[in-house]
This record gives structure tokens, C-alpha cells and sequence, in this order.
């Protein structure tokens, strides 16, 4: 693309819009990551650099191979590049990454306005189209969410494809000294039309300079798929842009491919043509040519069984974009489910609407196809259509259904027709009229338009705005995404209520009930986890982390058996069809763990370590693999093997440092061995300083230091384990042993009975109280307390051997 002395870019029409459009964007650089942004960019290995840049290449936009049947399907190389390099350069933080968005798309609104000018010729329309670009708010999904760099990108190298393509019959030599006669094609003959038809003359003098920009707009092109797929659209919108440019009807196009009436044009469109067939089936072949399966609710339109319910809702669509467009007053994150409601009669009112849009579209687009070549203001009509129409095209479900309703960002790129329409049409007017009125209309839509989008970008500065502003058009994605902001938050009133008020506007959200099933789960509510767990594999059977955690449940509950036959059945649901196929393999791993924890804890440890040894096979790479490793080693220091175990441990604590069980588990197995107690006591004070809110960590330090008689460490350390446990039975009963041997009886006694009082059915705490007391010489307290102890289980052996001491000690008194 040539643009002498950069003239193009001291337009102050480009100066002026691509400072609205990064002014307008400033409140978004505090903004959180927010929705898709955490899949993307904070757990996708290719932006952190936990795979290889040529994984790139072969991995979807959240990092799963596009082969693999639970792939997104979405291939865009270029912005994941983007992402990784921002990444290595500044880190994780959200600030660069916003800052990288409005950047582009300042860029993106000085390439509209070039374009702008090309098309329109007229400072009015340039300057309202160009400032219509950057201030419309249908932009904030793409600008102030992160993830929509992808359509920002893609816009840019349309945009640059189309410039490119504009220039590639403007060249006369003058540069590289290849001069040749202009020619002018020779006029269409028309017999219907007596008015003479005047085709501007187009100079063919340069070739090598006209295939280079050929060659450019291609190779954009091919940028801008890679960026985001819709950007392939680009290379049809030139041929068409060609058309109206030259002022070439469909009959003369049709006899330059046939005939070669314009050998140059037909050249060029062939090139086009083949570059387009050429990426698309690159594009597949990348692919290996998997298309992705889309869940019912991203687009309930295409799993429908009518086709006249597909039909009219999918020409309903549209229509909403374009009111989007017109009026973008409600906006909303997310418009799937039943946000839009199915169209399934043809006496649904809407179709009022769809039958007005598409009538109004055929007036458009019949007049500028029938008298483009005689004026001069149908040709830009056709070219700013065209862009809104075409652009437009892969989201109509026409060629392939999409993952989506309607998404906002997909308009990022349809919109700058629109704008340059806004442009024409504000020009037109003032021209006709003169009234600066007009202008000062304009600047009230400008500011209009500016203000929502500033209010917009609010709603995107984190999670809970966000979810909450989408409540009024997707109330069950709303309130169950909200619900897992609560939760993370430790509102768990508030979680509940949003995951109750999600599943109320959709019963069948299976991720909803996981979700609320889990909240359950850390309240002890173990009855209602387990109706919500079940009712998420009820509505997703292919849910694996609903069966793990139900079967987790159900061991908590002493359900062993059952619980077992829950994690087998999740060993058998495969991964072809789920969207997030690294946690449902992360839980496959996790369902054997359990497995094997099951085995461990009927001291079958032979099957528990075959267990783990398959789940060390089947564990995919991403997963975290020191709890397996622990595990091993646990089982193995079981068995006798403490060499094997000794490897397992330091294999997990290889994996993770500050690993905490390991610590504990090695810490412990150290200790049986005399000569390496000093090693022990290191593994378990490390694990204090990792932990040290954890009143497990003290009570395994304060048994190891009771073991060797250590009491008055094992006091303090008790007593810190208590800080954070107060009304822990074990650690009250393990300080008062402790007291008990510094022969402290009195304060022994005052953490034996709170040990009695914060667990009455446990038969140890009153034995432990009773054995005191007996030696304390309270005879009569001490068999109230074996008689309490032997109430709860009379076979407690203890408790029925000290009553029968203290009998045979109180006989002997008597």
C-alpha cells in the first residue's frame, strides 16, 4: 500500500478518531480479566510459556490441539502470539494486556478512517464516519475485554488488505521507473441504458508494483483469518470493492472471467479466488478436519428438529445485530441460552421485523447493483454495504452453525460499514440541506454514543459488574457465573441464592448444580451436595467432577461401596465431546487417587499401589502429580518399602516444595528410625513454617515431640494448634496428655473436660477424663466418667478395663 509522505496519516480525521477511541477506553486499563480472558491468557499454556511457541501453530485459541474432538475450533495463531508476547514481556498483570487492546484498536479506527476518506472523498462523512468507529459502544466487548483482541487484529488486517487491494492499479511508474501507457477498458455496451457511461480510466503501468499490492492483500488476508477466522472475509469483499470502484456490473465481471475482456482484473480476481481456497483449506487441514460440537445452549437455534424454527430465528438474528448496531442500549456479555427466545410460528411478531429488515436491505442493495455505473454515490453505498454485509456473513449459521447467538465483538468488523454508511448519509444531507444543524446532530450522536460507552466499559472492570449487568438479558448465566464470584469471595448466602436463581430461569445447568453442590460440600451439608451432584450428572452425564465429588461425598458418609462404583463409572466417560478436556482428565487421575485411597484404608495396599501406578500412567502432562507421588510413598512405607517410599516422597516434594502432606507423610516414616530423627523433626517444622494456620501440621509435630517425651514443646505446640482449632477434641485431649505428663493435673483436667464437652459421643475423651481423675484419687468422678464412657460403647475395652481397676482399687480402700 502506498501512501506518499504518509499523507494519509495526517488526515486530522485520523488523528482525531484514534484519540477519541483510546480517550474513550482509559477506565478499562484497571479493569480486571474478566470472563473468557482466565481460560485464555492465565491458564492457557501457549500465553505462559508452559509449551513451545510452535504449539501455536497447532493448538485452538484456549490451548487444546485442534484435533482433539473437544477443541473450540478456534485457530487464531496470530493473537495467542500477542498474548504470549505481552506475557514474557510484562507478566500476567491485566493492565498491559487493556493497554494492548486500546492501542489496536486506535490503530484499527485511523485505518477506518483512511479507508474513510477513500470511500466517501469529503471531510463531513470521514469525519462522522471515523468518529462513529471509535466511540460506538457494540466495541466494548472486543476493547475492554481482553480476549477480543482477536477481532481487533482481524479488523486491523482487513482493513489493511482492503487498502492494499485499493492501491494495486495506482502505481504509473514514477517510483520504480517502469512506466507504460495507461489504459482504459473499454465500455460495457448496454442497449437498455441511453445515458453515456463514463468508466474512469485506470492506469495499468506497473506490474511488478500492482502484483506486489496484490500480494500484500493476500497475505493480510491471511493475517487476519489467523487472527480471527471472519477475517478471510476480506478477500471476497475485494472483488466486490473492485466492482464498485470500476463501476462493473454483474454481466461485465461476468464476461472479464469469462472472456478476459480486462486481462488485468482477471488476474487479479483469479489470484483472489485461488488465495481464498488456498487458506480455507489450509485453514481445514490445520484442523485435520474436526469441526467443533457446540453445546445446545450456545446456539438452541441449531439443535432445534424444525427446520422453519431454525429458519425464522436464524433470519431473526440479524435483525438484532442490526438494531445492536442502531441502538445500543442493551447490551449484554453473553447471549446465549434463551436470551433470544426461538422463533417457532410464523405468526410470531417478530417476524414483522425480519420481513421489514430484509425488504429494506433489498431496496439498498438492489438500487446501487442497478445503478452503481451511473452514479457516483451508489458506488459508495455498494462499498460501505458490502463491508457491513459481507463481514457479517460467517456469523448467519448460513455455511456452518457458530458457537454463539449473538456475540458483540463479531460486529467489530461489520461495523465499520455501518459507520462509513453513517458517514455517507450525514454527508449527503448536509450537502442537500447546508444547515448546520446537521453538524451540530452529529456531534449529539457522537456524544451520546460516547457516554455508553464509557458506562459500558464500567461494566467490564471485573466479574461481579459484569455478571450483574447481564442479569436482565441471560438471567441463568448470569446469576450462576455471579454465584461462582460469591463463592470465591466466601459469601456463601449470596452464592447460594445466585446458583438457586440460576437453575430457577434454567433447570438443566449442569455446571450450576456442580457448583452449588460444592458450596455444600464445604458447609458439611454432605445430603444436599450429593442431590445437587447427582442432578448435574443427571443433566450432563459426561460431567466427570460430579461423580468425583459425589463419590467423595459418599465416602465421607462411611457410603464406601457406593462410592466406589461412582468413581469406576467416571473412569469410563471419555473426552470426545467435553469442551474442557484438561480438568476432565486431571479428574480421571484424581477419581483413581481415590480409588486408591479406598484400597489404602482397607489395608489392601498391593491394589491401592497398582491403582496409583495406572494413575501415574494416565496422568496427562498438565496435571500437578506430588499428591500421586505422596500417595505412593505412603503406601509403600505401609508396606515395609520404605526405600521405594522414600523415592515417592522426595519425587513429590521434586514436584512441589512446599508441598505440605509430604512433608508430614516423610517427616513421619523418618521418625521411626532413630537415626534420623533429626531429619524428621526438620520435615515437620518445614511444614509448620509452610503452614502455619494449619492445626494438623502442630497436632504431627506435637505427637513426634510427645513420642519423645519433649512435653513441654509439645504443650506449646498443641496450644498453637488450638489457636486455630479451638473446639478440636483430639488436639484438647493431646494437650492434656501433654499437661498430664508435665504433672500440670489441673490444667490436664480443664482441657480433658472441654475435650468431653465439644464431643459427648466420643467414649476416649471420658476415659481419658476418668483416668485422671483416678489418679487424682476422685474415685467417684473418675467412675462416673468410665460409666458415661462404657453408655456410649459398652465394649469399649479401656474404658471397661479402668472401671474394673478402680472397682478392684476402691474395694481394696473399703
Amino acid at each position: 500500500m502506498k501512501l506518499q509522505n504518509l499523507a494519509a496519516f495526517q488526515d486530522k480525521a485520523v488523528l482525531y478518531s484514534s484519540v477519541l477511541a483510546f480517550v474513550l477506553y482509559l477506565n478499562t486499563l484497571n479493569a480486571d480479566f474478566v470472563y473468557d480472558d482466565s481460560r485464555t491468557i492465565l491458564t492457557n499454556p501457549d500465553v505462559t510459556a508452559k509449551s513451545s511457541w510452535f504449539s501455536l501453530l497447532q493448538n485452538d485459541f484456549w490451548g487444546t490441539s485442534l484435533r482433539h474432538k473437544g477443541s473450540h475450533g478456534s485457530y487464531r495463531p496470530v493473537t495467542v502470539a500477542t498474548f504470549r508476547l505481552t506475557a514474557s514481556a510484562f507478566g500476567l498483570s491485566p493492565f498491559p494486556f487493556h493497554l494492548g487492546n486500546i492501542l489496536l484498536h486506535s490503530v484499527a479506527t485511523a485505518l477506518v478512517a483512511i479507508l474513510a476518506r477513500k470511500v466517501l472523498r469529503d471531510d463531513i462523512g470521514t469525519y462522522f464516519a471515523s468518529l462513529i468507529f471509535a466511540s460506538h459502544p457494540i466495541h466494548c466487548e472486543a476493547v475492554a475485554n481482553v480476549v477480543g483482541r482477536a477481532d481487533i487484529i482481524s479488523g486491523i488486517f482487513f482493513l489493511l488488505s482492503l487498502l492494499a487491494n485499493d492501491e494495486k492499479f495506482k502505481c504509473e511508474g514514477i517510483q520504480c521507473g517502469k512506466k507504460r501507457a495507461p489504459r482504459t477498458p473499454s465500455p460495457e455496451p448496454n442497449n437498455n441504458i441511453k445515458v453515456k457511461r463514463i468508466v474512469p480510466p485506470r492506469s495499468i503501468t506497473c506490474n511488478c508494483c500492482s502484483k506486489l499490492h496484490l500480494l500484500s492483500s493476500v497475505i493480510f488476508s491471511g493475517i487476519a483469518m489467523l487472527s480471527k477466522e471472519t477475517g478471510i472475509m476480506v478477500l471476497p469483499m475485494c472483488i466486490l470493492w473492485d466492482a464498485a470502484k470500476y463501476k462493473i456490473s454483474f454481466r461485465r465481471m461476468w464476461q472479464i472471467i469469462s472472456k478476459g475482456t480486462d486481462p488485468e482484473l482477471r488476474k487479479s480476481w483469479l489470484f483472489i479466488t485461488m488465495s481464498l481456497a488456498v487458506l480455507v483449506n489450509l485453514r481445514i487441514s490445520i484442523a485435520g478436519g474436526y469441526f467443533p460440537v457446540f453445546a445446545s445452549a450456545d446456539n438452541p437455534a441449531s439443535r432445534s428438529s424444525s427446520l422453519l424454527t431454525r429458519l425464522l430465528t436464524f433470519l431473526y438474528l440479524p435483525v438484532v445485530n442490526f438494531i445492536l448496531l442502531v441502538y445500543p442500549r442493551h447490551l449484554s456479555f453473553d447471549w446465549s441460552m434463551d436470551s433470544i427466545p426461538l422463533i417457532e410460528s410464523i405468526f410470531d411478531s417478530r417476524n414483522l421485523l425480519s420481513l421489514l429488515f430484509y425488504t429494506s436491505i433489498s431496496i439498498a442493495v438492489w438500487n446501487p447493483f442497478k445503478k452503481f455505473f451511473l452514479e457516483e454515490h451508489y458506488r459508495e453505498k455498494f462499498q460501505s454495504l458490502g463491508i457491513l454485509v459481507v463481514a457479517y456473513i460467517p456469523a448467519t449459521n448460513l455455511f456452518f452453525y457458530v458457537g454463539f447467538v449473538i456475540a458483540e465483538r463479531v460486529l467489530y468488523i461489520p461495523s465499520i460499514g455501518y459507520s462509513l454508511l453513517l458517514g455517507l448519509g450525514s454527508q449527503k444531507l448536509y450537502k442537500r440541506t447546508r444547515n448546520k444543524n446537521i453538524v451540530m446532530l452529529m456531534l449529539i450522536v457522537l456524544v451520546t454514543l460516547s457516554w455508553r460507552t464509557f458506562l459500558r466499559n464500567q461494566d467490564w472492570y471485573d466479574e461481579e459488574s459484569l455478571y450483574k449487568s447481564g442479569i436482565p438479558y441471560n438471567p441463568p448465566k448470569s446469576w450462576g457465573n455471579l454465584g461462582n464470584i460469591f463463592a470465591e469471595k466466601g459469601l456463601v448466602k449470596e452464592a447460594e441464592f445466585s446458583y438457586k436463581m440460576a437453575v430457577h430461569h434454567r433447570p438443566n445447568m449442569a455446571d450450576v448444580y456442580y457448583n452449588l453442590g460444592i458450596l455444600l460440600q464445604n458447609q458439611d451439608r454432605l445430603e444436599e451436595a450429593i442431590i445437587c451432584y447427582r442432578s448435574a450428572i443427571q443433566c450432563r452425564p459426561s460431567l466427570i467432577l460430579a461423580y468425583l465429588n459425589l463419590g467423595i461425598v459418599l465416602s465421607k458418609q462411611g457410603k464406601i461401596t457406593e462410592a466406589m462404583d461412582i468413581f469406576k463409572t467416571s473412569l469410563t466417560i471419555t473426552a470426545d465431546s467435553v469442551r474442557d478436556w484438561r480438568s476432565h482428565e486431571s479428574a480421571r487421575t484424581s477419581a483413581l487417587l481415590q480409588i486408591g485411597r479406598i484400597y489404602s484404608d482397607k489395608g489392601e495396599h498391593e491394589l491401592a499401589i497398582q491403582t496409583y501406578t495406572t494413575a501415574l500412567k494416565q496422568m496427562p502432562d498438565h496435571y500437578q502429580p506430588q499428591s500421586l507421588y505422596n500417595l505412593l510413598g505412603e503406601s509403600c512405607h505401609k508396606l515395609g518399602q520404605d526405600i521405594e517410599a522414600e523415592h515417592w516422597f522426595q519425587m513429590a516434594l521434586g514436584a512441589k516444595p512446599d508441598h505440605v502432606p509430604a512433608y508430614l507423610t516423610y517427616g513421619k516414616m523418618l521418625a521411626r528410625n532413630e537415626s534420623r530423627l533429626l531429619e524428621a523433626e526438620a520435615h515437620l517444622r518445614r511444614a509448620q513454617v509452610l503452614a502455619p494456620s494449619d492445626s494438623s501440621v502442630n497436632q504431627h509435630l506435637g505427637q513426634f515431640l510427645m513420642e519423645h517425651e519433649r512435653y513441654k514443646e509439645a504443650a506449646a505446640v498443641f496450644r498453637m494448634a488450638l489457636e486455630q482449632s479451638p473446639h478440636d477434641s483430639d488436639l484438647l485431649s493431646a494437650l492434656g496428655h501433654a499437661l498430664k505428663e508435665m504433672n500440670d493435673l489441673n490444667q490436664a483436667e480443664i482441657y480433658f473436660r472441654r475435650a468431653a464437652a465439644v464431643k459427648p459421643s466420643d467414649p476416649s475423651s471420658h476415659v481419658n477424663l476418668g483416668a485422671l481423675l483416678h489418679l487424682q484419687g476422685r474415685f467417684a468422678e473418675a467412675r462416673e466418667s468410665y460409666s458415661q464412657a462404657l453408655g456410649i460403647n459398652p465394649n469399649h475395652s479401656t474404658a471397661k478395663i479402668n472401671m474394673e481397676r478402680l472397682e478392684r482399687t476402691m474395694k481394696r480402700r473399703r
